[in-house]
């Protein structure tokens, strides 16, 4: 008796979370070098993406809150 195959179900999003992330890391990296205050509306993005605030506050301490710090200590050397 053949095994029956099971159907996956299609993503009701036209973007994959990866796809998202990237896109919304390609509109606001450039600006961020301007601007710096739009990091907080880049990592909001990527907390609506994920749609997981506890995975994306992980990922926040993990990867950008160290380079806010390194970027804030070279700001207040040059000065």
């Amino acid at each position: 008796m053949p095994k029956k195959r099971k159907r996956r179900k299609r993503s009701s999003s036209l973007y994959t979370k990866g796809q998202l992330n990237t896109l919304a890391d390609n509109l606001l990296h450039p600006l961020i070098q301007k601007h710096k205050e739009l990091r907080i509306i880049d990592e909001m993005a990527h907390i609506v993406i994920e749609g997981d605030l506890r995975e994306s506050l992980i990922k926040f301490l993990r990867f950008t809150l160290p380079q806010i710090v390194r970027e804030l200590l070279s700001d207040d050397s040059s000065e």
